[in-house]
């Protein structure tokens, strides 16, 4: 039965039940179903099986405006938490999403790209589906899975097989492979110093230029967690501190 051909499309929910058996880190599928959603939202992850994150958030503005505070300029905001009693309030609008306008027929990717940050950024299924219709509905391939694996840097599963066999693709520490070169001081501010350490670790011949710097952050922060107090008494640095080091903005 397994490694699933790679001719054989799945849906998200197929993925993160067959991934959260073998992830490294123990992650339950519904944990793992936020993390692709969210990486769907963000953009970072291209599914051509299915509706566009445009078409969604048009869905939810047509169909969902009691379980979702469109936030659409000259237009009154709705509440995300509405009073049910005396003293007691009830959360019903767990997403709040910007808008540039009302008018979704003039919406593009670009001008809705604050939404769909939003949305991922706010996604959590146990929290969205009791009260709002999840209209996500992504089927992927093998090659448009592994290639955003690939690119955040997660370990290679290997439940499904890959249209490309792994030896067929760059090795993410050969030379050929663009890199994103830091610093070789050690930067004095200490949360600087700590990410600086990170990026060191995490990526010995520098991150790979087309990792996105939110991804990056992410990963330097999950290594400082993993780092005595005492030595660090944070778990997190800023995105904007790890821009610093990789000459972004």
């Amino acid at each position: 039965m397994f490694p699933i051909p790679s001719e054989r499309k799945l849906s998200v929910v197929e993925i993160a039940e067959y991934w959260s058996r073998e992830i490294t880190r123990p992650a339950s599928p519904q944990e793992l179903r936020d993390v692709i959603s969210k990486a769907w939202w963000r953009g970072e992850l291209i599914a051509t099986n299915g509706a566009s994150r445009l078409s969604v958030l048009r869905g939810y503005y047509s169909r969902s405006a009691h379980f979702v505070a469109f936030a659409v300029p000259n237009i009154e905001e709705p509440p995300q938490w509405e009073p049910v009693g005396e003293g007691v309030i009830e959360f019903v609008r767990p997403l709040r999403v910007p808008l540039p306008n009302a008018d979704f027929d003039t919406w593009t990717d670009a001008n809705c790209a604050p939404a769909f940050d939003a949305i991922a950024e706010q996604w959590y299924e146990a929290v969205i589906s009791p009260s709002a219709p999840i209209f996500l509905d992504i089927v992927l391939t093998s090659s448009e899975f592994f290639e955003w694996i690939d690119t955040i840097g997660y370990e290679r599963p290997t439940f499904w097989s890959y249209a490309l066999e792994k030896s067929d693709q760059p090795n993410p520490t050969d030379s050929t492979v663009p890199r994103i070169r830091i610093s070789k001081a050690e930067p004095k501010r200490v949360k600087s110093r700590a990410a600086w350490q990170a990026i060191n670790s995490l990526w010995p011949d520098g991150p790979p230029e087309n990792l996105k710097t939110a991804n990056i952050h992410r990963k330097v922060n999950g290594w400082i967690e993993k780092i005595s107090r005492a030595q660090y008494p944070f778990t997190e640095v800023s995105r904007d501190t790890v821009a610093r080091l990789l000459h972004r903005k």
